[in-house]
């Protein structure tokens, strides 16, 4: 006889944020189409005096110094 070890497993979920629902994500927009890679974060860049420069909201969630995968800069 083989004994079987049963875990028991949340039933919780985790809440996945993706940057399209945040107010800092500016949507990328070409011919009356969004595409969702290309968007940009509007709380990650820096000021030149001509204009600000942002950068992409797909690389800030991939790195821990902007917003990380936890979306610290995460505003609903």
């Amino acid at each position: 006889m083989k004994l079987i070890s049963i875990k028991k497993f949340s039933t919780t979920k985790e809440i996945i944020l993706k940057c399209v629902d945040c107010k800092n994500f500016i949507p990328y927009i070409e011919n009356n189409k969004s595409y969702d890679g290309l968007g940009k974060c509007r709380a990650n860049g820096f000021y030149l005096l001509s204009e600000p420069i942002y950068f992409y909201a797909s690389l800030c969630r991939k790195d821990e110094l902007y917003c990380g995968e936890k979306a610290k800069l995460f505003k609903s």
